[in-house]
């Protein structure tokens, strides 16, 4: 029998049996309720610490995601003791520094993160990331760059309960893309560079101040539509951004 014929079955033989046994290759099947799914998904957890549900014993204001282009599901919450909760416990790795929570992903995921105090600040690199967050803040940091698509928005927006944020600060870089919706805030202030900035008709805030750099733009995913946006303030490299695509019902003043 030929060489190649030998690689080939040998490489058919190992792809089909990773896709019907993957737990052979170090990989952990859960079922629903959190429990590992076979033998060797249990000795994989209890050799490497794969439980879906970690305790997080620091003070966690800070959550940095650093990703590969993957796609990231984000759930935020508040308890009464911290905790990182996934059952993908594969996709993702994680450590704490003082008071930074670090995520690592290595594949597309789901996480749960609840902590004891409120959440200051995002910092998000190459992720396409969704963030659902719930009750009040009274001020939120949100920094994404290296081409991360963020939409960030509320838990409970179907049932009409809306984050509220008294003070939203942005910096988004490097053709990152940011998606407001189903939040109230007072104000928002944000930083584009090289990046765009979009909201749609259900953020409420009373005042936002956005300033450009380089190709960048700030508009209504659907600006036919009557926006919550009261005052929009503009200033720095206004070339990419237009006024009709700000909405209706936005006061617009521009500056230098």
């Amino acid at each position: 029998m030929k060489k190649s014929i030998i690689l080939f079955i040998a490489a058919t033989g190992i792809a089909v049996s990773l896709y019907l046994f993957p737990s052979l290759y170090g990989n952990v099947i859960m079922k629903d309720n959190n429990q590992p799914a076979d033998g060797l998904s249990k000795l994989w957890i209890g050799k490497r610490d794969l439980r879906p549900v970690k305790p997080l014993d620091s003070e966690i204001t800070i959550v940095k995601i650093i990703g590969n282009s993957h796609d990231l599901f984000l759930n935020v919450g508040q308890a009464d003791s911290s905790t990182l909760n996934s059952r993908e416990v594969n996709r993702y790795r994680y450590y704490i520094h003082q008071d930074t929570l670090f995520i690592e992903m290595k594949g597309n995921g789901n996480l749960f993160v609840e902590t004891k105090d409120k959440i200051k600040e995002f910092i998000i690199q190459n992720t396409n990331l969704r963030v659902v967050c719930q009750g009040e803040y009274p001020a939120l940091k949100i920094a994404l760059d290296q081409q991360t698509r963020a939409n960030i928005t509320s838990s409970e927006a179907f049932k009409g309960a809306f984050v509220t944020i008294d003070s939203l600060d942005i910096k988004a870089a490097d053709e990152s893309v940011i998606n407001l919706a189903a939040i109230k805030a007072h104000q928002i202030k944000a930083q584009i560079d090289n990046a765009e900035m979009n909201y749609d008709s259900s953020l409420h805030v009373d005042t936002m101040v956005v300033a450009l750099n380089g190709r960048s733009t700030v508009k209504s995913s659907n600006h036919t539509e009557e926006q919550k946006v009261k005052n929009l303030t503009i200033s720095g490299n206004q070339q990419y951004f237009k006024k009709e695509f700000a909405g209706k019902g936005v006061q617009i003043i521009t500056k230098p």
